[in-house]
């Protein structure tokens, strides 16, 4: 277990990552709901309200995160396997349905 005393910058680090990638689910929500809309193109919009979900959901994981090391529990924030794994599911969604909106418009 790390000592309070010797913890350097790594939880600010981690909290900032989070919401980075927080902020990509988000802003791409946005991207994917207004594409949607303005195509009415209910696929594109539906990938919208599933990065909104992601988007959310990474938010409130870091929060979560942020909260435990701040009350001392360190060993509660490694992340579990599922995390990563649901994490890299939905980012590779949303990258695989941005890559066929781009290659649809060609």
């Amino acid at each position: 277990m790390i000592s309070r005393a010797d913890q350097g910058l790594q939880p600010q680090r981690t909290a900032l990552a989070w919401r980075r990638t927080a902020l990509t689910f988000l802003v791409n929500a946005v991207l994917f709901l207004r594409a949607g809309l303005l195509s009415r193109d209910t696929w594109i919009a539906s990938m919208g309200v599933v990065a909104l979900l992601a988007g959310a959901l990474t938010v409130i994981y870091g929060l979560r995160r942020e909260s435990r090391f701040r009350h001392g529990s360190v060993d509660a924030i490694v992340v579990s396997p599922a995390v990563v794994v649901a994490v890299s599911i939905g980012a590779l969604a949303i990258c695989l349905t941005g890559l066929c909106l781009v290659m649809r418009s060609l």
